[in-house]
């Protein structure tokens, strides 16, 4: 995902535009880059969580009793909490498709039976994918194609977070073009065969998942 800033809501005059402006602005100022070369800038890459229904109090006891947050350190990389309604999310890498039943995901609940085998048998009560911007170098990027008009796509699955503190550093940025800014402003370079993702991004995967099986 993109975000587009326009120049207008730098000059202090209060105006304020729509997502949807901000698109046509950047497409106007940009020329010849298109919304296209935005696109091959990075990877589509499919995560997908899942929850469970509320554990019972056995369970409780026994799965993530200090309710952590954890964020397992492998090639492919699994994570897990316990919810306000004592209900387990598990999320991880998924298909590279949309999903919307736990069924499109049996390698998370294997998984899950894996680390905590009272959940045999359990139900699976919700599931659903994103999809993360990666970047070749796993940093998001920043770009400024025309005055004013600054982008910046790729946290590579911690957007949450980090979209927050940029748009702070992306306001101070068109509020004070001078100013000193953090993150060094790049030309927009498509990734090479970037129609191959598809196959790429499951070599990778399995690729990852046999390194941690074998602990490399």
């Amino acid at each position: 995902m993109a975000a587009a800033y326009a120049a207008m809501a730098a000059r202090g005059n209060g105006t304020r535009i729509s997502g949807r402006q901000s698109w046509r602005l950047l497409w106007a100022s940009s020329k010849p880059l298109s919304v296209a070369v935005l696109a091959w800038a990075a990877l589509d890459i499919f995560d997908g969580p899942l929850v469970v229904a509320a554990l019972a109090d056995a369970a409780r006891r026994n799965i993530l009793p200090a309710r952590p947050v954890l964020y397992e350190s492998g090639n492919i990389t699994v994570y897990y909490r316990i919810d306000s309604r004592h209900r387990l999310l598990i999320g991880g890498r998924g298909p590279m498709h949309e999903v919307d039943t736990p069924a499109a995901i049996p390698h998370l609940t294997r998984y899950a039976v894996k680390l905590w085998p009272a959940l045999e048998g359990i139900d699976w009560t919700h599931a659903w994918g994103g999809r993360l911007a990666m970047t070749r170098d796993h940093y998001p990027h920043v770009h400024e194609p025309a005055p004013g008009v600054l982008i910046c796509l790729g946290y590579n699955g911690r957007g949450v977070a980090m979209a927050t503190a940029m748009g702070r550093a992306l306001a101070d940025r068109m509020a004070n073009p001078s100013a000193a800014f953090d993150m060094p402003l790049t030309p927009v370079v498509p990734i090479p065969m970037h129609a191959c993702w598809p196959v790429a991004v499951k070599a990778a995967i399995l690729s990852g998942r046999v390194r941690d099986f074998l602990g490399i």
